[in-house]
């Protein structure tokens, strides 16, 4: 089994390669909307999977991982939107 820094140093890896992804399709002057929202939506499952790995605080093979994320760490609405701004 991989280290922490390892696994969370993957999440990220995989997160920024959705987020690259989303970034060239909208770069096209006819770019597929679907595929930009795609790749963003797991861009940011991504990035919160890599930081509860960094937390420590396991989960489930979800894609539900936000409000997996709110519950566990017991965040409140505007908590949880002021924890990524």
């Amino acid at each position: 089994m991989r280290d922490k820094n390892s696994l969370v140093q993957a999440w990220l890896m995989k997160a920024d390669k959705d987020l690259l992804t989303a970034k060239r399709e909208l770069s096209f002057e006819d770019p597929v909307v679907e595929s930009v929202c795609f790749h963003s939506q797991q861009a940011v499952e991504k990035y919160i999977k890599a930081y509860l790995v960094y937390k420590d605080i396991s989960f489930s093979k979800t894609h539900d991982i936000g409000k997996y994320y709110q519950r566990k760490c017991n965040l409140k609405k505007r908590e949880k939107i002021k924890t990524f701004f």
